[in-house]
């Protein structure tokens, strides 16, 4: 799941090489521009994912991929030219509770 500071997003999975599942496109609610903080977060359940920015939802997809097999990263991608400096805070994974 990927922002970027001109407020596009897009959905991938890297499984040897990028396959993109979310065509990139403008959100709104992103906040852009250097300085910018941004709330990220998925949300699965079996095969269905669900994409938020700053608690605003931007796409669901369904992956049949065989369960157990999804892995969790941070990528962060530096300009061409000059510096970048980012940070991932309160970065969280669990499980959630089933009722």
């Amino acid at each position: 799941f990927e922002i970027t500071l001109d407020g596009y997003a897009t959905v991938y999975r890297f499984n040897g090489t990028w396959t993109s599942l979310v065509d990139d496109r403008a959100f709104a609610a992103i906040k852009q521009g250097v300085g910018a903080v941004n709330e990220l977060r998925v949300v699965t359940k079996g095969p269905n994912a669900t994409f938020y920015v700053n608690d605003q939802k931007f796409d669901a997809i369904s992956d049949k991929t065989v369960p157990g097999t999804s892995q969790v990263g941070l990528v962060v991608e530096a300009p061409k030219n000059g510096h970048a400096t980012f940070a991932f805070d309160d970065t969280v994974v669990h499980e959630a509770a089933t009722n």
